[in-house]
């Protein structure tokens, strides 16, 4: 019924070769024709502009987008993010077609991705639950509650309905102290 874009299996893999997480950044399902199944990155620095929810995450964590002569591109940048403990994932690997999330109706796709985010999730310091829809998703129980943020999504258009809001956690520098210096 939803088609599956798996995340990429060697990101996940060097995620799971991590001893613990700095920071998960959690969207809600992947881009239909992502080329790279990395959440949030684009396949060139050209597409990462102000429309793009990935530019709008760095722009917040970091100030802005790293040198593009140093990662060639969002995927080399994600890689090197890896090694401060900075990871990208969703709640579903099963494109959702633009429905509203549904812990009924998405079930499967929810419990697909739960098999490889818990064990992320659970030894990551910090979540951020990007959207509503995120943030209503069942999460395993164990882990702590004051280890999530729960934002509106990084995009623009989710901007449009709660510009303050939305100001205090996508705009410039503003979550650079999430950062835990590796």
């Amino acid at each position: 019924m939803y088609d599956k874009v798996s995340i990429s299996s060697e990101y996940l893999l060097k995620i799971n070769e991590l001893e613990s997480v700095n920071l998960v950044v959690l969207g809600k399902d992947p881009y239909p024709t992502d080329p790279i199944r990395i959440p949030f990155m684009k396949g060139t620095w050209s597409e990462m502009d102000g429309n793009s929810s990935g530019f709008h995450i760095f722009n917040s964590i970091f100030g802005g987008l790293p040198s593009h002569e140093k990662y060639k591109s969002p995927k080399d940048y994600a890689y090197h993010l890896l090694s401060q403990g900075i990871v990208f994932l969703n709640c579903s690997y099963h494109y959702l077609k633009k429905e509203k999330l549904s812990k009924i109706k998405h079930k499967n796709c929810l419990d697909d991705a739960h098999e490889i985010n818990d064990p992320i999730l659970l030894k990551s310091q910090r979540i951020i639950l990007c959207g509503k829809e995120v943030s209503s998703v069942l999460l395993p129980s164990s882990i702590e509650n004051n280890k999530f943020i729960k934002a509106p999504h990084p995009s623009r258009l989710s901007r449009r309905s709660n510009s303050e809001v939305w100001d205090e956690i996508w705009g410039f520098n503003q979550l650079s102290s999430l950062i835990i210096k590796t």
